[in-house]
């Protein structure tokens, strides 16, 4: 079997949409009055590089 390398990721998001808060998107329901618009915008603050977590 081959080894699952562990990674992990850090950063900061943030989202607005035109559902109630909280948004139901994000927790895989529908969207209230079966539409919904909105924006996500995020960015890494800290991550392992690529070569470290695949230990080429």
């Amino acid at each position: 079997m081959t080894d699952i390398p562990k990674w992990w990721a850090k950063s900061d998001w943030f989202d607005v949409c035109s559902c109630d808060i909280a948004c139901p998107c994000e927790f895989a329901q529908p969207p209230k009055n079966d539409h919904c618009e909105g924006l996500l915008a995020g960015t890494s603050t800290k991550a392992p590089s690529a070569t470290q977590v695949l230990k080429v």
